[in-house]
């Protein structure tokens, strides 16, 4: 038998080039990207937006949502999903969606809070047709 050792690594990546990807939505990969957001949503004149994230990143994304706040958009963020999301989690989380009708879905972070926003708006159109 073999043993192997795994060593736990960070690496940080700076990208010097934005990277914009339009299909869906929109996803973007940049340094800085965040402070552009709230300029970026309001241009859609939304009344509502729901964020998913995780709840390291709430202090992060404070003033992007105080941004939101103070142009008049209601603002509802959900940090229930903190490990690969069940049909449960999601469902649990469509109904969140639904009471609250947001115009926009945002995910903030990495993984699945990226992955559920694109299938919640998926399935709200989807339900709203």
């Amino acid at each position: 038998m073999h043993k192997l050792k795994i060593k736990r690594t960070i690496i940080k990546v700076e990208l010097t080039n934005n990277l914009k990807i339009f299909f869906p939505g929109k996803l973007v990969f940049a340094n800085g990207s965040l402070d552009q957001l709230a300029a970026e949503v309001q241009a859609l004149l939304p009344s509502k937006v729901f964020i998913v994230t995780i709840v390291p990143l709430q202090n992060t994304i404070e003033g992007f949502i105080k941004q939101l706040k103070s142009a008049g958009v209601a603002v509802q963020t959900d940090t229930s999903i903190v490990q690969e999301p069940t049909f449960s989690d999601f469902e649990k989380l469509m109904q969140k969606v639904q009471a609250f009708n947001p115009d926009v879905v945002i995910g903030i972070g990495g993984g699945s809070v990226l992955i559920l926003p694109s299938w919640l708006q998926r399935n709200w159109i989807m339900n709203s047709s």
